[in-house]
């Protein structure tokens, strides 16, 4: 009679503790209000020691270092972002996410718009995989080509320095280049 009894409450535990974890949807939901607080320890909480975190075509970082480089990257240039149409498949989240920072509105973007996949593990982030829109990703497009080469032609030692070995690393004092570098070329403009 005792072992049942410690069998039926071991299970009561676990059918608790399983029933609390939390969901796919709650879990996406919490990502952005996270990081729009900008605290990166908080926010490289949400993932696992070996999340990968990827925009597609575009860069592909793995680990709790690199994420904690691109969360600076982002907070310096004030992020912030939402998502909605937040569907679930086991522990995967589908959703939109709509951001908006200081170098898009920098650069007249204003917004960016991309589909994102969470991929999640015992409550935390496995993998982080964004896609813009193609109106993003033209947008980024078409203002990426005149910086560069307005850049490389005025600029050349700021871009060798933000992107050692033709590889643009993310992290707090790029974040400030960036935005230095993309203020100086819209007033060449002017």
């Amino acid at each position: 009679m005792i072992k049942q009894t410690k069998v039926v409450f071991i299970m009561s535990l676990l059918a608790i503790a399983f029933s609390c974890s939390p969901n796919p949807t709650d879990l996406a939901k919490r990502y952005p209000k996270i990081y729009n607080t900008h605290n990166v320890k908080e926010i490289v909480s949400l993932y696992a020691d070996d999340a990968v975190f990827k925009v597609v075509g575009q860069f592909s970082l793995n680990g709790k270092n690199q994420i904690r480089n691109i969360t600076k990257y982002d907070s310096v240039l004030n992020i912030h972002m939402s998502i909605s149409n937040i569907k679930t498949r086991e522990d995967t989240a589908f959703c939109n996410l709509t951001e908006t920072n200081d170098w898009l509105k920098t650069a007249e973007i204003g917004e960016a718009y991309y589909t994102v996949k969470f991929i999640f593990h015992k409550g935390l982030i496995k993998e982080l995989q964004a896609e813009a829109k193609p109106e993003t990703q033209q947008a980024f497009n078409q203002v990426l080509s005149h910086l560069m080469k307005w850049a490389s032609e005025n600029k050349a030692t700021i871009l060798t320095e933000m992107m050692p070995e033709g590889r643009f690393i993310y992290n707090a004092e790029n974040a400030r280049k960036t935005l230095a570098l993309l203020r100086s070329w819209k007033d060449s403009l002017k």
